[in-house]
């Protein structure tokens, strides 16, 4: 029997809307700052460094409370009306935190189109998922193009915020922030994936019956999401604190997106990896506890470099380390699923979005009280206490021996 595989222009319209949703969390973080100031002309700097913290963690945090019964749904679903009307749902939110005229509306559109972002990756994962008959190769190849596809929206989200910010200082010769033209862009960014995904994603393959004991599944990967998490946290405590370090050190929006962008593409460079023949049917659980010192040391440089050389490099290293740990994981993970791909993918989601909230209420809290410096610090103690924790962990030295 020929291996049937997806047709690739539904495989590129879900990998796009992954991309969109993962863009729309950290488009505001090159401009943010300035956007709080706006909306709270009487708030402190400490006040301003504060909501940028807590509104970045809105977006994250509703996607936390909500990914495991979007994961849950997502199995049992075999069309795209599920990630259609989520990525609906997330273009109104996003549109409308564009004109959103105080803080407490725009805490409240970033945690509505959250709620909607907390569908795509589980539906994305457990519709690809129905095609693993064709082997390990797809499964591991849909696991890190995923990785990839949210890792890229995930660091060209602040290149593209800061990118826009700066075509709108050149329309409106103004020094000031616009909020409305970073989002509006990505806002109707997921109303054209709305309509790819409507067009191009059909009926799956059918599969048996399958019978999801949710928290058995959650006992065999809960191990795996620890380090998830911490990734997470380092990561969203990164982007947040840079931004307020790169606002001290005058840095406009747009060399700031740079950095991130440079990111980007050290991440890329980390994940394509993975899709390499010589390594795609390999296991990697080997790589985890390295990849953690990588970024522990990438972040712990973060405290020390001055300009953006020194930054190049040292988030370079944090790159490297972040954008290796979350695809070799889910690989991992859709290893032991069990065929329940919605579900792990909506845990996966849900330990990456506490890990994301923990992050921006952790940078927004320490750069409050003290230099942003301190931030990097923390998420590196974190990163490599939890290599350390997991080194020394038994079950983690079991799993490591045996395959899958």
């Amino acid at each position: 029997m020929p291996v049937i595989y997806p047709p690739h222009f539904t495989v590129a319209s879900l990998l796009f809307a992954t991309f969109l949703v993962a863009l729309g969390y950290g488009v505001l973080l090159p401009v943010l700052p300035g956007i709080v100031a706006q909306l709270n002309t009487s708030a402190s700097q400490s006040d301003t460094i504060w909501h940028t913290g807590f509104i970045t963690a809105a977006y994250a945090g509703s996607a936390l409370i909500v990914a495991p019964i979007w994961g849950r749904l997502s199995d049992d679903l075999s069309n795209s009306n599920m990630i259609v009307l989520a990525l609906l749902l997330t273009g109104i939110a996003t549109i409308a935190g564009a004109f959103a005229a105080s803080l407490p509306a725009l805490y409240f559109w970033r945690f509505v189109a959250g709620v909607g972002a907390g569908a795509i990756g589980p539906a994305t994962q457990a519709w690809l998922g129905r095609w693993d008959a064709a082997g390990v190769s797809w499964k591991t190849r849909r696991v890190v193009l995923v990785g990839l596809a949210s890792t890229a929206g995930l660091f060209i989200g602040p290149f593209v915020g800061g990118l826009a910010a700066t075509i709108t200082f050149g329309l409106k010769a103004s020094s000031e922030p616009n909020q409305q033209f970073p989002l509006l862009t990505v806002g109707f960014l997921l109303f054209a994936a709305a309509v790819a995904v409507a067009a191009t994603v059909r009926h799956p393959p059918p599969r048996p019956q399958l019978e999801v004991v949710v928290f058995g599944l959650l006992r065999r990967i809960s191990f795996m999401l620890v380090p998830l998490a911490t990734t997470a946290l380092a990561i969203g405590a990164f982007e947040v604190a840079l931004s307020f370090m790169a606002r001290g050190q005058r840095m406009g929006p747009f060399e700031i997106g740079l950095l991130f962008a440079q990111c980007t593409l050290f991440m890329f460079a980390a994940q394509a990896i993975l899709i390499l023949p010589r390594f795609r049917d390999r296991s990697m659980k080997p790589v985890v506890i390295p990849a953690l010192a990588v970024l522990a040391v990438g972040l712990m440089g973060t405290v020390f470099v001055n300009g953006i050389v020194g930054h190049a490099i040292a988030t370079g290293l944090v790159a490297i380390g972040g954008g290796l740990l979350p695809p070799i994981l889910a690989k991992q993970i859709a290893a032991i699923d069990g065929g329940a791909s919605g579900s792990a993918s909506g845990f996966q989601l849900a330990a990456s979005q506490a890990g994301q909230t923990a992050g921006a209420i952790l940078a927004g809290s320490i750069a409050t009280v003290s230099d942003p410096r301190w931030v990097f610090f923390s998420a590196a103690i974190a990163a490599a206490a939890t290599g350390v924790l997991l080194a020394r962990t038994k079950r983690w030295v079991t799993f490591q021996r045996t395959s899958p």
